[in-house]
């Protein structure tokens, strides 16, 4: 599997959670500001580990705000190529001030 793969099933699913268009699902956007719930990622951790049959780190979906960062963490997990640069799970920049912002802080 690709990552570009892995990240339009990531897409998918978020779409069909929120019942909205794949193509209205923003990568870099948080997963908080759809408004996902505790609930719902859990579902996506559960889901997450019986498509890609990986066992995922509790927490490792929690950890990640978005579907850029958790494609990265799954090409990780799965042993697709990713970025050289990236740092597992280490929250960069604009996306901590995202999650921040999101979560009210």
């Amino acid at each position: 599997m690709t990552r570009e793969e892995i990240k339009e099933w990531l897409q998918e699913w978020l779409a069909d959670h929120l019942c909205i268009s794949p193509h209205e699902i923003e990568d870099d956007r948080t997963f908080a500001s759809y408004r996902l719930d505790a609930d719902a990622l859990e579902q996506l951790t559960c889901d997450i580990e019986e498509f890609f049959e990986e066992q995922v780190e509790a927490g490792a979906v929690r950890a990640r705000s978005n579907i850029t960062t958790l494609t990265r963490y799954l090409c990780e997990l799965t042993g697709t190529d990713e970025e050289e640069d990236y740092e597992s799970g280490a929250l960069h920049g604009m996306e901590a001030d995202n999650l921040l912002r999101d979560i009210g802080l």
